[in-house]
């Protein structure tokens, strides 16, 4: 199984969640038609070989279960804006691809003016396990 078959997106073949890549299957992703990760992992795994196989990068480290800052949130809404306006596929992942992650993927349907619990319930049907922690579903109550 490819890993795109792993992602779960939200706009198709735009923008979407999944779990962490092996290294191995980074080359793959570009090849299948991603052209941008953003991670949420509280390391820099993979950042370089996703750069090295042509794939453009967002990092910022949010401790696992935990929700992001106000600015770490500003600052992907920017990103993917930019990949958006680029045409580039972008998948977001944490570990699982589902607490981090799906947070984050919330929070930029939320700053473009949707309802928390529209967007939560929209991106449960696709993954039920989008958005892990009670921490991480009141920081977007809080947006």
């Amino acid at each position: 199984m490819s890993h795109t078959e792993k992602i779960w997106w939200l706009e198709e073949n735009e923008l979407g969640g999944m779990p962490k890549p092996p290294i191995e299957s980074i080359p793959d992703l570009k090849k299948e038609g991603l052209g941008a990760v953003a991670s949420f992992l509280e390391g820099k795994d993979n950042l370089e070989e996703y750069e090295r196989n042509g794939l453009k990068c967002f990092w910022s480290a949010i401790e696992d279960d935990e929700a992001p800052s106000l600015n770490q949130v500003k600052d992907f809404v920017k990103f993917v804006d930019e990949m958006k306006s680029e045409g580039l596929a972008l998948a977001v992942h944490c570990k699982g691809g589902n607490g981090r992650a799906g947070t984050m993927l919330a929070a930029y349907y939320i700053s473009k003016g949707q309802g928390v619990q529209e967007v939560l319930s929209f991106m449960r049907k696709i993954n039920p396990r989008a958005v892990a922690t009670k921490t991480q579903e009141d920081f977007l109550n809080s947006l």
